[in-house]
């Protein structure tokens, strides 16, 4: 667990450092304060997921995917005002599905 985990963060990191156009880590924490202090993640009421959410909409995700009925997609109506769609694994992979070929 401790290696994926270093894979990941790793990986994260170049990722961040390579691409100009995201946000570094202290304005993504600037962004993230603002957003979380905007009410506009209320409707999810336990705080990791409010941070979960807002960091795909800080870093401009287009999709959060989930399988967590029980909060986050249950209440994602209440979040369309968010720029990014939350699905679940099966409609992301209806939306991925027709280019899956291409990496075959």
């Amino acid at each position: 667990m401790e290696t994926w985990f270093s894979d990941t963060w790793h990986y994260w990191q170049r990722t961040i450092c390579s691409d100009n156009d995201l946000p570094s880590f202290v304005e993504a924490e600037e962004i993230r304060v603002r957003l979380l202090a905007s009410g506009s993640l209320d409707a999810l009421s336990d705080m990791g997921d409010r941070v979960l959410v807002c960091d795909a909409v800080v870093y401009r995700c287009e999709l959060f995917c989930t399988r967590d009925w029980r909060t986050v997609l249950q209440l994602r109506d209440d979040l369309r005002g968010l720029p990014l769609s939350i699905v679940t694994p099966a409609e992301w992979w209806a939306k991925m599905e027709p280019y899956a070929r291409l990496w075959l």
